[in-house]
């Protein structure tokens, strides 16, 4: 039972939604593309990357407190946002979508940093 309630306090929390609401507009921008053969492995990339930052705020918040996974998940950040990167330079995320994930990527990293457990 305690884990059950563990789960349900990290999902109730800040960072999390922030982190979800990041995650969310990353995986809608790559679904676009994500058919394109060229852009496959890629794409999978990012969805691991994604789905990796939020399971290691999950690990953090969870009743253990541990920041050794928040700090995973800001690592995981710094590869995204490298990700995201050669996919602008291929053409097939514009600049001003980059940008604008980005930000909410870089929030979440500052969030992270500014966490107390």
């Amino acid at each position: 039972m305690v884990g059950i309630l563990a789960m349900a306090d990290f999902r109730n929390s800040e960072i999390w939604n922030q982190a979800r609401f990041a995650v969310c507009g990353i995986l809608y921008f790559t679904e676009s593309w994500s058919q394109r053969h060229e852009y496959r492995s890629l794409a999978k990339n990012i969805e691991h990357l994604s789905v990796s930052v939020l399971d290691n705020i999950a690990k953090g918040c969870e009743a253990t407190s541990d920041r050794n996974f928040l700090n995973r998940a800001a690592n995981t950040i710094d590869e995204l946002e490298k990700e995201l990167g050669r996919v602008r330079r291929t053409g097939a995320l514009d600049n001003l979508d980059f940008a604008h994930l980005k930000k909410n990527l870089e929030s979440v990293k500052r969030s992270l940093k500014n966490l107390d457990l």
